[in-house]
This record gives C-alpha cells, structure tokens and sequence, in this order.
C-alpha cells in the first residue's frame, strides 16, 4: 500500500514504478481485477507529484490496453517483449501515452541469452540491433 511507496512518492525528482500487472502465465491466478484497482490508485491517489509509473508485462495486450485507459500519460516499464513472448509490435501499438511515447521496454533476456558461446558480444550487439529496427 501506500505506506510501503510513501518514501519513494516523496521524490519529486524521481520515477517510482510500481508494480501493476505481470506477465507471467500464472498472474491471473491473482492480477485480475487488483492490477486494474492498482492503476486506478497510482492514477486518483499516488501520483501527486508526478512521479509515478506503472509496470505493465508485455504479453496480456487486453491488461496494457486496460491499463492505458485508466493511465493514458503515465510512463510504463514493459517487461516481457521477446524471450517470455510479448510482441514489440504490440506494445507499441497499444501502449504509447497520449503523446505517442510513455514507454520503457524491457528486452534484456533477449540480449543476455543470445548466444552462449565466444561469439556472445557480437550476438547480443546482433540481437539489439535486430530490436531497434522493429
């Protein structure tokens, strides 16, 4: 709750991203209807100096959607495109703000994992750059 954020909120020079919906398979076994109360709080409540921002995982496009009515100017951390299956296409085409930006997105297992062997500096570069031009 807002005890627990409250030494955070008080950084008017600072984002605080909190946690809203995961992109996991299991999230729905607890995220349901509480990422939509979470969106609503940071949103009504939370984000008195503007310095709030919401975590959002990539692979439920109906919860980013969801999530952007509620918080259309909000930023949003997106983890979960690429390696745990959320689709760049879609992220950007259903979680831009209002202003066509508003995203932070996540796509570090992609470039971590993608080689394993002598060659991993070049991969990971190889793999970045594969992103950028999507």
């Amino acid at each position: 709750g807002r005890d627990a954020l409250q030494p955070f909120l008080d950084y008017q020079d600072k984002t605080c991203y909190i946690l809203c919906r995961t992109s996991n398979p299991g999230a729905k076994e607890f995220q349901d209807e509480l990422y939509l109360k979470v969106a609503k709080k940071v949103v009504q409540e939370w984000n008195q100096n503007n310095n709030c921002g919401l975590v959002v995982g990539a692979t439920g496009m109906q919860e980013l959607q969801k999530v952007r009515e509620i918080a259309p100017n909000l930023p949003l951390l997106i983890p979960g495109v690429g390696t745990q299956g959320g689709l760049l296409t879609e992220v950007l085409r259903y979680g831009k703000d209002s202003s066509g930006g508003g995203l932070l997105i996540n796509v570090s297992r992609s470039v971590i994992f993608a080689s394993s062997g002598k060659n991993f500096a070049g991969a990971a570069r190889q793999k970045v750059l594969e992103l950028i031009q999507k």
